[in-house]
């Protein structure tokens, strides 16, 4: 039997072709599920090498996106929401070489394009210092991201949005959605950072701070519990076996206090929830 390149066709000869997923283990929930034959393809040494690299290419364009739709609000001072980023590594738009695209996120737009095509050149070299700056090797949230191809396949999502850490830590759990993939509150990581020694806050702030639990990091933001039983009615539900309740007591609460006390400069803290009991 003659064992062919899929890609290329040359013949199995002394070494053996090589075996390439098509879409990566890591997104499968199971090792079969990612290894059924569909999955696979035949690939000669240095075919697959071309497709990892193809992968890593993949990758990079996706994380770059990411870094620069990350640093262009600080240039034309909004809002990080009203700025979104297109990434593909064949675009037709740039006669199919690698292309990527940051726009307004605000219906119609609010000029925000322009500024950044003005600022484009201060915004990449602020890109470059970043990257070769940060002590990661292979990504990390403060400067591409979590390394992965097209932006898929991360086993770790940071979020700074308390409706998005809901959404994700929570009701994706809560619908089957979640898998494997863990989800960090911003507030959580940096704290960890901070308890760790690996990042120190230098430079004094001088300020008041009147702190308030967002609802869907604190109470909201409670992990979702899997309850499977029977309902029985009657003038109230009983629920065999009993039912763990969600009272919000289990949200995250300390990391971003945490944070706070670490800056220096703070003179007076309020805790509005602490006000409240």
């Amino acid at each position: 039997m003659c064992i062919r390149d899929r890609h290329c066709g040359v013949a199995e000869t002394d070494g053996a072709h090589h075996v390439h997923h098509v879409i990566p283990l890591r997104k499968f929930a199971s090792q079969e599920e990612g290894n059924r034959p569909e999955n696979l393809v035949t690939l000669c040494s240095r075919c697959h090498r071309l497709a990892e690299q193809n992968v890593q290419i993949q990758s990079g364009i996706s994380t770059l996106g990411y870094l620069l739709a990350n640093l262009a609000p600080f240039f034309v001072m909004c809002d990080r929401k009203d700025l979104d980023f297109f990434a593909e590594d064949r675009s037709p738009l740039a006669g199919n070489d690698p292309a990527v695209l940051i726009y307004d996120n605000i219906a119609g737009g609010i000029g925000l394009s322009r500024k950044l095509f003005d600022l484009h050149h201060k915004i990449i070299a602020a890109a470059l210092d970043l990257v070769s700056k940060c002590p990661c090797e292979m990504g990390c949230p403060s400067c591409v991201g979590p390394v992965a191809e097209n932006g898929e396949g991360a086993k770790t999502l940071v979020t700074s949005c308390a409706m998005c850490y809901q959404t994700y830590a929570v009701l994706y759990e809560r619908f089957g959605l979640k898998r494997d993939l863990k989800v960090v509150h911003s507030s959580q990581l940096i704290a960890e950072l901070i308890g760790k020694g690996k990042l120190k806050p230098k430079s004094k702030v001088d300020l008041n701070v009147t702190y308030h639990d967002p609802c869907h990091l604190g109470r909201l933001g409670e992990p979702w519990i899997h309850w499977q039983g029977t309902k029985i009615p009657g003038d109230r539900f009983v629920f065999d076996p009993p039912r763990p309740y969600r009272r919000g007591t289990n949200g995250v609460y300390e990391p971003p206090r945490e944070v706070l006390a670490g800056l220096p400069g703070v003179r007076d803290f309020h805790d509005v929830s602490a006000v409240a009991r």
